[in-house]
């Protein structure tokens, strides 16, 4: 939502008046009324204007504009507090205060700090002073989490995110025991990375250095969406390259020893698979994580190819398999997870095809959680060289998807938004933003040498003391655990580590790959033998022509078309002669439907067809009611799905 202008800068009287109006019925105020004021009515305990007052005074003597500047205040937060948060790591990004979050730009100045103001709306609890409430918002969104939702146009998701948000301030609220694992997983990331590099000098991993909260965030979504209230049974994961081996091990737990083995040379492909050169950090995985309460859910991570967005309109289309398989109407048991790059997800047009498709009927997955690992680099290339918008985000707002900005270096903040964006998903059904900035502590692979472009940023990053270190200390300072735990968690990855090198040896034997289990039980490759049995009896023919007699009563077909199209292809089923393209085709859908079988049939243009010769959904010349003859055919066992799709160049 916009800023608005004349608030504040305006009579501040006639802002009032209009509150009350709003008070007394909000449809009696234009629409952008009813969403400013919407935005102050947020929380549990709501504020009434006439509460703010200065101390001692009566409600009723209060300053018109210094209580609407009050409002303003909180908006404008809610608004443009992320350019304000401590983001960047290396702290190489200049994100000064923003000026127009100074206190003069709304009626008030540090005088003020002491005043009882109430809260303008905000959801957290205050002390009423404007000292207190400054604080709060700054907590909330200014610290190492930033957020921007203010440009969603459903009320209900806005009122959802400054509950969640502001009830909290933001901030994360662990238990010792999860601050505990949260510093084991960044350990085992950071172990994992430096024994392969130790191990096998110069060999591509393409490493997740520098973003291992990656980590944490992946796991902390995966345990959310598993907890029974969510619904959660399955998350499918997509991702290029990079860190790909790390979240292999970590967040999939495939053996520290396969992939010592692929390293190594020493896996072997498996019987029965064709084909080879694929290498270790393109390929996929799939395993089942146990959780509390005796709860399992299935993890899966799709392999890539070094194109890399392209997996994307890939993973819609599995999650939306898999739903329909499992009869999912709510969109809630699988849920898709796609990590991008950040030069990635603004520079290639797959990513927003994929984007565009996410809410359109036929498409739809119930929303996907976006994880952008934000090393603030692209290859060679700077943020400043690949975009011109503040964020690598910044076109995810046309889908109107709420945007976490988090800092890498503060792992708990990155668990607490991981956590949150997993909940949203699953209330409303629509994609969600993290935006993890960090930065590459090698160059594009481990051969490469990124300060001849970069110099600067790299002097910065050899300085920087690593994710793991900084948050080992801070448990250490709060007491959470001692430098001897510390040792140990260290201990325990390397050992973990050096005995899976002695199991590599034996991968070769023992490497099994499931195939054509669960679902796909009963299929098998087809092998040189492609023929297949292709006639049908012709009671399947007449069932199938049949069902254009099955129009609603009063559907009304275009002149055009009940001559030329429905009564030619009778006339062509009755003769057997003259059969077209679009009789044929027709024939050939409604006989597999016949048989049981389903049909999902998507492209441009598809119902009618491009060159007027489908023609598989009808309109009513009078009241453009559409009508398909083919879904006539349909058991309630199969479906017949034909959906024409926006003008897409590739993820369709």
């Amino acid at each position: 939502m916009q800023t608005f202008d004349f608030v504040n800068r305006a009579n501040a009287e006639y802002i009032e008046e209009v509150f009350q109006q709003y008070r007394r019925d909000p449809g009696s105020v234009p629409e952008a009324w009813r969403a400013y004021f919407a935005g102050f009515e947020m929380g549990a305990a709501r504020t009434d204007l006439t509460s703010i007052a200065a101390p001692g005074a009566e409600a009723n003597d209060a300053d018109p504009e210094f209580r609407s500047g009050i409002f303003d205040l909180v908006h404008t937060y809610r608004e443009l507090g992320h350019y304000s948060a401590d983001l960047d790591p290396l702290k190489l990004t200049d994100r000064p205060p923003h000026p127009m979050l100074e206190l003069s730009s709304f009626n008030v100045s540090t005088n003020d700090l002491g005043r009882n103001v109430g809260k303008g709306g905000f959801a957290g609890a205050t002390d009423g002073t404007l000292r207190d409430l400054v604080e709060k918002l700054r907590q909330t969104y200014c610290r190492t989490i930033g957020v921007e939702f203010t440009h969603i146009g459903d009320m209900n998701q806005r009122e959802w995110l400054q509950n969640r948000l502001e009830s909290t301030y933001n901030q994360p609220n662990l238990t010792p025991a999860e601050k505990k694992t949260l510093l084991f997983e960044l350990t085992a990331a950071e172990e994992f990375e430096q024994y392969l590099g130790r191990a096998f000098i110069g060999a591509k991993r393409f490493s997740i250095e520098g973003a291992e909260a990656l980590i944490p965030i992946l796991n902390g979504t995966v345990e959310r969406a598993g907890i029974p209230d969510l619904g959660g049974d399955a998350v499918v994961m997509a991702m290029a390259h990079r860190g790909r081996l790390n979240v292999l091990a970590h967040v999939l737990n495939k053996p520290y020893e396969v992939i010592l083995s692929e390293f190594a040379g020493t896996s072997a492909r498996p019987t029965g698979v064709q084909g080879d050169g694929d290498v270790k950090y393109h390929l996929g995985y799939a395993n089942t994580r146990s959780l509390p309460e005796s709860k399992q859910i299935k993890v899966s991570l799709l392999p890539n190819p070094s194109h890399l967005e392209l997996i994307n309109p890939i993973q819609q289309g599995i999650v939306r398999c898999k739903q329909e398989w499992l009869d999912d109407k709510t969109r809630t048991r699988t849920i898709p997870l796609c990590m991008h790059g950040d030069a990635a997800f603004c520079g290639q047009g797959v990513v927003t095809e994929t984007l565009s498709l996410s809410e359109l009927p036929g498409y739809e997955t119930g929303g996907t959680i976006h994880i952008i690992v934000n090393n603030q680099i692209g290859f060679t290339t700077s943020p400043k060289q690949g975009r011109f918008t503040p964020y690598p985000t910044d076109m995810a707002k046309a889908i109107q998807a709420p945007i976490f900005h988090v800092n890498g270096d503060d792992p708990e903040a990155c668990l607490h938004v991981a956590r949150i964006a997993v909940e949203f998903r699953q209330k409303f059904k629509c994609d969600v933003i993290i935006d993890l900035w960090c930065y590459r502590r090698h160059g594009h692979n481990e051969q490469d040498e990124p300060s001849f472009t970069q110099p600067l940023m790299y002097k910065a990053i050899q300085g920087h003391e690593t994710v793991r270190t900084l948050y080992e200390r801070r448990l250490i300072d709060t007491g959470v655990i001692t430098q001897e735990d510390a040792g140990q968690h260290k201990q325990t990855v390397i050992a973990r580590l050096n005995a899976a090198r002695e199991l590599a040896k034996e991968v070769r034997a023992r490497l099994k790959v499931p195939r054509f289990s669960g679902v796909w039980s009963g299929f098998g490759t087809a092998g040189d033998d492609w023929t297949a049995k292709t006639r049908v009896k012709r009671s399947v023919l007449d069932t199938v022509i049949a069902g254009y007699d099955k129009a609603p009563a009063g559907f009304t077909f275009h002149p055009k078309l009940e001559k030329a199209v429905v009564g030619g292809r009778r006339e062509m089923l009755k003769t057997g002669t003259g059969i077209d393209w679009g009789c044929a085709e027709m024939l050939a859908l409604g006989s597999l439907l016949v048989e049981g079988t389903s049909i999902r049939f998507t492209g441009q243009d598809v119902q009618r067809g491009t060159f007027s010769h489908r023609h598989a959904v009808y309109h009513d010349y009078n009241t453009g009611e559409m009508f398909t003859p083919l879904q006539t055919l349909t058991t309630g066992e199969n479906e017949f799905a034909i959906i024409n799709t926006m003008l897409s160049e590739e993820a369709v």
